[in-house]
């Protein structure tokens, strides 16, 4: 039986080579085992993609705790970054044309 330090280890290993299909590819080769009957690889297979998940989980719940930052304000009698923006690089106009037009 593995110890959970090397489950963690070979999640981690999946997750490198394999980045977000690191979970497809263990439950592909868990099944793989499973067909052929090596039901305790198979079981170790299986670990790893739980351990997958929960690193995943781990890391999504990491960087939604992160503080979001309002955008600064203004001094009085100072345009803020936005409006300075806008009216250095306003939007292109896009012309209006008819239908008509296109399919001709």
């Amino acid at each position: 039986m593995l110890l959970d330090s090397e489950i963690r280890d070979a999640a981690l290993l999946m997750i490198r080579r394999h980045g977000t299909s690191a979970a497809v590819r263990a439950g592909y080769r868990a099944g793989m085992l499973m067909e052929a009957g090596e039901f305790g690889a198979s079981e170790i297979w299986v670990r790893i993609i739980q351990a997958i998940n929960q690193l995943r989980a781990e890391a999504r719940e990491a960087f939604s705790t992160l503080p979001v930052e309002a955008a600064p304000e203004a001094l009085p009698g100072e345009e803020s970054q936005v409006a300075w923006f806008r009216r250095v690089r306003p939007r292109p106009r896009m012309a209006r044309v008819a239908c008509a037009d296109i399919l001709r």
